[in-house]
């Protein structure tokens, strides 16, 4: 293995005597409010769909448990949870994050954004 291997028992991250160590800075001035309205409405979409199946499986279990009673509810208050709560979570992911990204823009023009130090 090489000492630039980070897996390398011999790596270390420490600079090397005599070698001058200046750590990467960089800023986040701007987000793409539409990318991040795209993101979000993805994210919050599938986070949607797993409410949505986890709902639909109470249904379910109610149904059973009911006897039979309100199957037609049931069946509606599943399928519908499957449909519409990534539907709905997806759109106020996209409000949500196209919002969030704006203010972090008006934010940043103001402050100068957020630092970020990484290593070479």
């Amino acid at each position: 293995m090489s000492a630039a291997n980070p897996y390398d028992p011999a790596y270390t991250s420490a600079p090397v005597q005599g070698e001058f160590y200046r750590p990467r800075r960089s800023h986040i001035r701007r987000i793409d409010p539409l990318s991040a309205g795209k993101v979000l409405a993805l994210v919050q979409a599938l986070i949607g769909l797993v409410a949505g199946l986890f709902l639909s499986l109470v249904a379910v279990f109610g149904i059973v448990a009911g006897g039979g009673d309100g199957v037609a509810a049931g069946v509606i208050t599943g399928l519908g949870a499957v449909i519409m709560l990534p539907l709905t979570y997806g759109f106020m992911g996209f409000l949500g994050g196209v919002l969030g990204a704006f203010l972090y823009n008006v934010a940043a023009s103001m402050v100068g954004g957020i630092e970020l130090e990484t290593e070479e």
